[in-house]
């Protein structure tokens, strides 16, 4: 794994420990490696992919459901960069003080965001969309509308 990878992985295993047994190497398509964990979400969320965390291209990507985001980093590395910590988003979003939303088009994904608690979806999509679905980790949150 390349210094990135391992840097983080050392990270997320000091928060979480627990995960170590979640973890695994992956490559990259240039030979690299890079780390890969993965969750599944608890019923009650009714997603359709659960949590998950990698380091390919040696940022953080942090994906729930059909929703991903890219960060520089784990941790918070200087005041004021707190949104470039992926640590903050995995807790709000274990928390449920996180949802994700996307919108579809007949079962076609158009374009999804995150969702502060009370938040209510702003439009991200430029396309037709005639549903909006909004999941948590632990269901609390979850809705399907028709647009």
């Amino acid at each position: 794994m390349n210094q990135f990878s391992a840097t983080v992985a050392e990270e997320i295993f000091a928060s979480y420990p627990e995960w170590r047994s979640r973890a695994r190497e992956e490559s990259a398509q240039d030979g690299s490696t890079y780390l890969y964990i993965e969750f599944p979400a608890p019923d009650a969320a009714n997603t359709t992919h659960g949590l998950e965390i990698n380091t390919d291209n040696e940022e953080v990507t942090v994906s729930f459901d059909f929703y991903h985001s890219h960060f520089d980093h784990w941790k918070v590395q200087e005041s004021g960069f707190e949104h470039q910590a992926a640590l903050l988003f995995v807790q709000a979003l274990l928390s449920e003080s996180v949802a994700v939303a996307s919108w579809w088009q007949g079962d076609q994904w158009c374009g999804s965001c995150q969702l502060a608690a009370g938040e209510e979806p702003e439009l991200t999509v430029a396309q037709e969309f005639n549903r909006i679905r909004v999941r948590s980790w632990q269901g609390g949150r979850n809705e399907d509308r028709d647009a």
